[in-house]
């Protein structure tokens, strides 16, 4: 998959009707280095809805969609090649009076290269997503998720603490488990400006677009402002102080 193909989905047109709604995402990660192959890291996020839309009579209100708590436990095989084991749990809708949760085991392989400062990362995700809720019995729901991001510092060849970055990313998203695998996508395209701080935390900011195509014929855009405070604890080295 390219990148301008990638693109290409990101901005592919379609006749059914859209709705356009604009958003946030604030995370704050947490991240520990357990050794030079094994690493980890929690994160807590939420995705808001600011705006509200009316498209064929079905209304897209503003709303707490849901909150997050992310573990993920990092594998580096080698320079150039990554795994990843991660499990999500989500409140969705958290105000809205019903208790509906998703559960969503998933893993990943990332495999990167550096061409000079440019690091270019493809990474491949599987996610089994299990939603349940007290009004319906829970369901499985299988998903492919490919990436292609792009990252480089600002000035010089290397990031170093203090500096500034920037990171772009192209993504598909597909259900397994639907009849057209290819034809009901999702995707989304995220740009963002980084800034590494002497203490080895970093603050990235950046708009993501999500475009989902949807099988009745209404398809969605939601463009969200994604706020990102990854914190690197250092856990091994206090203990022996």
């Amino acid at each position: 998959i390219t990148l301008f193909g990638l693109l290409m989905l990101g901005i592919g047109h379609s006749n059914a009707q859209t709705s356009n709604q604009m958003g946030a995402i604030p995370s704050l990660l947490f991240s520990q280095e357990i050794n030079q192959a094994w690493g980890a890291s929690m994160a807590l996020s939420s995705q808001m809805l600011l705006t509200e839309d009316l498209v064929d009579g079905q209304e897209f209100p503003k709303k707490v969609r849901n909150i997050n708590f992310l573990a993920v436990v990092s594998y580096d095989r080698s320079p150039k090649l990554k795994f990843d084991f991660g499990f999500l749990f989500r409140k969705m809708d958290p105000f809205d009076g019903v208790q509906a949760y998703e559960l969503r085991p998933w893993q990943q392989a990332t495999i990167q290269f550096y061409m000079g400062k440019y690091r270019l990362r493809n990474r491949l995700r599987i996610e089994e997503r299990f939603f349940t809720s007290e009004l319906e019995s829970t369901e499985l729901d299988m998903r492919l998720r490919y990436r292609l991001s792009l990252d480089f510092p600002l000035s010089g060849e290397r990031l170093d603490k203090g500096e500034f970055y920037i990171n772009g990313s192209l993504e598909a998203l597909s259900k397994l488990d639907q009849e057209d695998v290819i034809g009901n996508w999702e995707n989304r395209c995220y740009f963002g400006i980084g800034h590494l701080f002497s203490t080895g935390n970093r603050l990235e900011l950046g708009p993501e677009m999500r475009y989902k195509r949807s099988v009745n014929g209404l398809n969605t855009t939601i463009t969200y402002w994604r706020m990102v405070w990854v914190h690197a604890l250092d856990l091994g080295r206090n203990a022996q102080k």
